[in-house]
């Protein structure tokens, strides 16, 4: 109930803990309370929720806690139209158009990991695109640069289109770096309501063609590229498959869609059913997540939060 009382959400979390205590040890009052507030609190609470890993606090304890690399550098891709080469014939080419929809053409963020720093990562075309994300320590020596990884993975990121960048994902993708010796680069799509489809689809098949085409300065000689994703990513990775296919440029060479959206028509599924007893995303927000990002949410959100704090 302290959502619209603070501003930040840190003082939202430590409220929370300190006056949600009646909850805890009454399960009923607790069923009863929580039942009442999902069932109003609209998409922007939920983006509040879902985004308090994005603190500045809790993302630089995770990271600490984190597999350490040599490069996790914030990337901005300029809205520059380029060409990519057929699959069906390469000498002809097709242009890729920076993203357009809602808010017209911009930069699309994305984030590189790597645990080695390979050839191509520390170049000047590379070094170019970093966006800074204030002063770092650097503790160690430059390291000698490692070959060129035979593979790729670009990673689209979960949060229901409505929160969550790669900052949030940061952790485990470390470990994926290290265990998979593969870089990573990881997009940061607009989110919804905000930026309603189709922006999400157009920056992530704009990063990924980028990638594609500038897989070299990656770390990446490009031979495999898989694309990577949960919930939302992995509707993102499926769609982006798709439109790559429909393009007749390179389509992935496998991706790993983990419990990916992909059925949004009105009809009675399996996943539907069991997301009715689901506590932690029931129905009610998963249908506010995708009127968000259909750019079908009309009510003001304000009220809607009021309702629900009673």
């Amino acid at each position: 109930e302290h959502y619209k009382r603070n501003e930040t959400g840190l003082s939202v979390t430590a409220s929370s803990l300190f006056t949600g205590g009646r909850f805890a040890i009454d399960p009923e009052l607790r069923g009863a309370e929580f039942e009442r507030i999902i069932q109003n609190l609209d998409v922007h609470f939920w983006k509040a929720f879902w985004n308090i890993t994005e603190i500045e606090v809790l993302s630089s304890l995770a990271n600490m806690a984190s597999t350490t690399v040599r490069v996790s550098r914030l990337l901005s891709l300029p809205p520059e139209a380029f060409e990519m080469p057929l699959t069906s014939d390469p000498k002809l080419t097709v242009t890729i158009s920076p993203p357009l929809a809602h808010t017209g053409p911009g930069p699309v963020l994305a984030r590189l990991i790597s645990y080695d720093l390979r050839e191509g990562q520390d170049s000047k075309a590379l070094n170019s695109l970093v966006k800074s994300e204030g002063p770092r320590l650097e503790l160690r020596p430059r390291p000698q640069q490692a070959p060129r990884s035979r593979a790729l993975v670009i990673h689209i990121h979960g949060g229901g289109f409505v929160a969550q960048t790669s900052k949030s994902h940061e952790p485990y993708l470390k470990t994926w770096a290290q265990e998979l010796g593969v870089p990573i680069i990881s997009i940061d799509y607009s989110l919804a309501p905000e930026a309603p489809f189709p922006r999400a689809l157009e920056e992530c098949f704009f990063a990924y063609c980028w990638a594609v085409k500038h897989c070299d300065l990656l770390g990446s000689t490009g031979e495999r590229i898989c694309l990577a994703g949960d919930s939302a990513g992995g509707n993102l990775c499926i769609t982006v498959s798709l439109r790559a296919a429909a393009y007749g440029v390179r389509v992935p060479d496998g991706i790993m869609a983990a419990y990916p959206v992909t059925t949004l028509q009105p009809s009675v599924s399996p996943s539907r059913l069991l997301s009715l007893m689901d506590p932690l995303l029931p129905l009610s927000v998963l249908s506010k997540c995708v009127s968000a990002y259909s750019g079908t949410e009309t009510e003001d959100h304000s009220d809607s939060d009021q309702k629900a704090l009673g």
